[in-house]
């Protein structure tokens, strides 16, 4: 399966991790071997191509974070499906005929 992804998401992975340890929930030494093993993963990363002010109306016809959106938008311009357990990106995706996986 093609495993594809906005480049946003480094800096999304980064910051659940670093919030995680200033929480007193990971170690750094944790939060880093996690980052390290993301960077490997085999996936393929696509610059933000989209305007904001277009995905900003595409976040508000959604009615999902901006950030969000942007993965929506990105499922749906390559045409592919969209995997997540977030319960409003998937009502979206279904609005907008998106396919999503859970696993």
């Amino acid at each position: 399966a093609q495993l594809v992804a906005p480049s946003l998401i480094r800096l999304e992975v980064a910051n659940v991790l670093s919030l995680r340890v200033r929480r007193g929930k990971c170690p750094v030494q944790t939060a880093m071997q996690l980052l390290a093993a993301f960077e490997a993963f085999d996936f393929e990363i696509h610059s933000i191509s989209v305007s904001a002010p277009e995905i900003a109306e595409f976040a508000l016809d959604t009615k999902l974070p901006t950030y969000d959106a942007l993965y929506l938008h990105l499922a749906s311009s390559l045409s592919l499906p969209l995997c997540t357990l977030d319960a409003d990106m998937v009502s979206s995706c279904a609005a907008l005929g998106i396919e999503v996986r859970m696993n």
